[in-house]
């Protein structure tokens, strides 16, 4: 198996790390951190999420509708220089 870090400096383990250390109780440290990030997804995430996703592709909608309008003006613009010179 190709190992693209060493596990010294895996970055999923400082992230997961981080995240715990973030996110741990009055009990719990961070010493039972695994290699790979096990996250908690809460409501707040999920929600940030959406709203993060839903104006990306919002934007990507207004941003192909701009597209279109052009691409629609440019061929009629041409289909108008076409129909003159007949």
């Amino acid at each position: 198996m190709i190992s693209f870090f060493p596990s010294s400096s895996d970055p999923y383990h400082a992230l997961y790390r981080w995240y715990k250390s973030s996110t741990a109780s009055e009990g719990e440290g961070d010493d039972d951190a695994k290699p790979y990030p096990t996250f908690r997804l809460n409501l707040g995430f999920l929600l940030s999420l959406y709203n993060l996703l839903s104006l990306y592709f919002m934007r990507m909608l207004f941003c192909l509708f701009l597209y279109g309008l052009i691409i629609v003006a440019v061929f009629d613009d041409i289909k108008r220089m076409c129909d003159s010179r007949r």
